[in-house]
């Protein structure tokens, strides 16, 4: 159920006092020298499911909309940077090793599905044997393939699992369009299948129309940015810029300010200013900017975040299982200062996204094609 909390401000306080404290003792050496390290995809997915999880407690769970802000605004970037970075990995993975469109679906797809069946499986016998909460078969059945038509936070299953659909919908079709050789048009292609699924308004997932509306673009910008990062020209021409800056400190020092400066203030604005009610085209642009800055600032840093990349490395178990706990199952907010019980519950869903990927791991290690 929904939480009341008293003094909403200082618990966000407490909270963020927190929350700063871990990130600065996570502060290491920056250990990679690649332009795009897995360790910085997993600090990025680190901040996209804080954002998820903030905005829900903020603007869901609690009844009182000023805690956690201004760290509860930033949902929408959160789902957008969780879907650049699955196409952007996505198209990596498939320029470097090609698979056929079978073992895709068998190597990658699979590892999409198994976690979700175990959290399915888990909410719909708890809701059944403690809440005595059933659901509709045909409801029931469309989740584990995937497949879910509405988004109602405080009456589905697992609300938030309307963006595997999305995110689905792009694994499925990713195998059949992208060509290693032009990813930037195989992005296009993508980018118009979304469209096209979208506006065509498809009677049956109308319900969550809306939603896949703010974020269709992101995937296919994931490929893009995969395409110029691995392009062999661009590969040269940065080469070329590091031999010509190599003996130029101060200039590399000085641009990376102006661009940090630039990202940050882009950051800041569309973060705030986040089109949150407008056009849809507008909305969903606009979290793409804050997207693309976010993505400039972790680049530039000269260090890493151990906080953000160990959450990241569990961000999709944590998206499977954050709020059915939270909201149905609380064991913290009942008992503890709020900006305390919030923390506990990040260091919780990062303990149970462990055994979820542990337990995964012990299934698809049995399962030779979901190797490699």
């Amino acid at each position: 159920m929904q939480i009341e909390i008293l003094n909403p401000i200082l618990q966000t306080q407490i909270f963020s006092l927190i929350f700063v404290m871990a990130i600065l003792i996570s502060i290491r050496k920056k250990p990679d020298k690649e332009f795009f390290p897995i360790s910085l995809t997993n600090e990025l997915k680190g901040v996209a499911i804080l954002a998820v999880v903030f905005s829900h407690i903020g603007y869901f769970l609690a009844t009182d909309t000023r805690f956690l802000f201004p760290l509860s605004i930033l949902a929408g970037v959160g789902v957008d940077m969780f879907l650049f970075l699955s196409g952007y990995g996505l198209a990596v993975s498939a320029i470097k090793k090609t698979l056929s469109p079978v073992q895709f679906y068998l190597k990658r797809v699979i590892k999409i599905f198994i976690p979700m069946w175990f959290v399915l499986i888990a909410f719909f016998s708890l809701d059944w044997f403690i809440l005595h909460q059933t659901y509709p078969i045909a409801e029931v059945a469309q989740s584990f393939i995937g497949f879910f038509k509405e988004a109602d936070l405080f009456g589905d299953v697992n609300s938030p699992l309307w963006f595997i659909t999305l995110l689905l919908f792009y694994y499925l079709v990713f195998p059949l369009v992208f060509k290693k050789d032009h990813p930037i048009l195989s992005a296009l292609v993508l980018f118009f299948g979304g469209y096209f699924l979208i506006d065509f308004n498809f009677e049956t997932v109308w319900r969550v129309n809306h939603l896949h509306r703010l974020h269709f673009m992101a995937f296919p910008l994931g490929v893009v940015f995969a395409g110029l990062v691995v392009a062999p020209k661009v590969k040269n021409y940065i080469q070329v810029l590091r031999n010509y800056l190599s003996n130029k400190e101060w200039l590399v020092v000085l641009s990376k300010l102006l661009l940090a400066s630039i990202a940050f203030a882009g950051f800041l604005y569309f973060g705030i200013n986040s089109g949150v009610g407008q056009e849809p085209w507008l909305e969903q642009n606009i979290k793409i900017i804050t997207v693309l800055s976010i993505v400039i600032l972790f680049l530039l840093k000269p260090f890493s975040l151990r906080f953000f990349s160990l959450v990241g490395i569990y961000s999709y178990e944590i998206y499977l299982l954050h709020w059915p706990i939270m909201y149905r199952y609380d064991i913290f907010y009942a008992w503890l200062p709020a900006g305390v019980a919030t923390a506990c519950y990040i260091g919780l869903f990062v303990l149970l996204g462990f055994g979820l990927q542990k337990l995964t791991g012990l299934i698809t290690k049995y399962l030779p094609f979901t190797k490699g």
